[in-house]
């Protein structure tokens, strides 16, 4: 019994962050719980390009008076592709109402946001990237080494953490990651 839950918890973390078994790589996947983390596949390492992803943060079954979702833009290290679209409605791509993108990232705002917040019950997240070359902003032990994002997500009516951890607070160099609690 502990194995099976064992193991379908580690299937589940391979869904939520894009891992594949295959040669073609899935990245995408309607997230219904209240917090949460999402990251290209082999963050931070390079992924298979091209590449298109979409992540659906769906907290309309959550109840709650004045519900928010929170984005903490912890680590992101391109600066093309990565879209934040929040919705009224959101059912597929074709059947959805009330789009507003909240933001896009670019080589010229890439470092200039820690977080956002919605109170629309529906945020898509979408990246696409056709080459990893020149689409990165960080090194580590190697030249131009470190790929993708991780981003974490909550559904909250608190104020969100002004504190929060993220690249630019690190000095570029560092490595931030949320604590078990998202924090």
């Amino acid at each position: 019994m502990r194995f099976t839950a064992i193991g379908l918890s580690f299937l589940f973390h391979l869904t939520l962050i894009g891992g594949s078994t295959g040669s073609e790589v899935s990245c995408s996947s309607r997230l219904t719980t209240p917090r949460g983390v999402i990251q290209t596949p082999n963050f931070p390492r390079a992924f298979p390009v091209p590449i298109k992803c979409r992540w659906v943060i769906d907290v309309s079954d959550i109840s709650a008076s004045n519900s928010s979702i929170v984005v903490y833009l912890t680590q992101v290290y391109v600066y093309k592709g990565l879209r934040f679209t929040e919705y009224a409605y959101y059912e597929s791509e074709s059947m959805n109402f009330g789009a507003t993108l909240i933001k896009e990232i670019t080589e010229g705002n890439v470092f200039e946001y820690k977080l956002f917040r919605t109170f629309r019950p529906f945020l898509v997240i979408e990246f696409e990237l056709d080459q990893l070359e020149g689409n990165h902003v960080r090194v580590l032990n190697d030249l131009l080494d470190v790929y993708g994002f991780n981003i974490t997500y909550q559904m909250t009516e608190d104020v969100p953490n002004p504190d929060s951890c993220s690249v630019q607070r690190c000095s570029y160099t560092g490595n931030c990651f949320m604590s078990g609690d998202y924090e």
